[in-house]
């Protein structure tokens, strides 16, 4: 018998990202990707120097580059992304949120709340 909880299922519920059935689907690039990078890689270490790196730095360059920004940084979920967009570019501002965003997401957080 198949104990995996989590199971492949069609979303046909009108929701293009379905928060509830894992969001966006990834492309087939993607998970080419993910499979690549899934055994052991440089991911701490630094191999020009040949001693410890740093973890958050392959990501940050890349996000930097396709920004053309100074620096970047990785959020895990959408709530930490706004906080620290908020506290980088309208801290001790006002935020106005649109009526149509005042919902409640996933474990009971509320747009106002995370602001």
């Amino acid at each position: 018998r198949d104990r995996r909880s989590l199971r492949r299922v069609l979303n046909a519920t009108g929701v293009v990202l379905q928060t509830n059935l894992g969001r966006a689907p990834l492309a087939a690039v993607a998970l080419a990707a993910i499979a690549e990078a899934a055994g052991a890689v440089s991911v701490e270490y630094d191999l020009d120097a040949g001693r410890r790196g740093e973890r958050h730095g392959h990501a940050s360059r890349l996000l930097a580059e396709l920004a053309g920004a100074e620096d970047g940084v990785v959020a895990n979920n959408n709530a930490a992304a706004v906080l620290l967009a908020l506290a980088a570019l309208a801290s001790r501002k006002e935020v106005i949120v649109a009526r149509g965003e005042l919902v409640e997401i996933g474990g009971g957080f509320r747009i106002p709340d995370v602001l």
